[in-house]
């Protein structure tokens, strides 16, 4: 039974997958309205793709440039110690 009900439900999947495409004939037969409305949503999923991706893309290059700075930052802090370290300065300690 549960053989059947397998091939049953696949057999009405792949129908709607059949179904559901649309030929260029079938497309140029639909309303005016319907196209616009059909590219309207096709475009604005494209641009939302899009736009999903330069996120991704801009939250890295963030993420480099933080990471690179704080880098910088430490390397100096590194070769300016020694300098700093005489007894013309007093270093103060600052609770985090």
């Amino acid at each position: 039974m549960k053989k059947f009900l397998v091939i049953m439900l696949a057999m009405l999947w792949m129908s709607v997958a059949a179904f559901s495409q649309i030929t260029q004939e079938d497309y140029d037969k639909l309303p005016n309205e319907t196209r616009t409305q059909i590219e309207k949503i096709t475009t604005e999923k494209a641009i939302k793709g899009e736009i999903k991706e330069v996120s991704e893309y801009a939250n890295l290059g963030k993420e480099i440039g933080v990471n690179e700075t704080l880098k910088a930052v430490e390397d100096s802090a590194i070769r300016i110690q020694p300098r700093t370290n005489s007894n013309n300065y007093r270093s103060v300690e600052t609770p985090l």
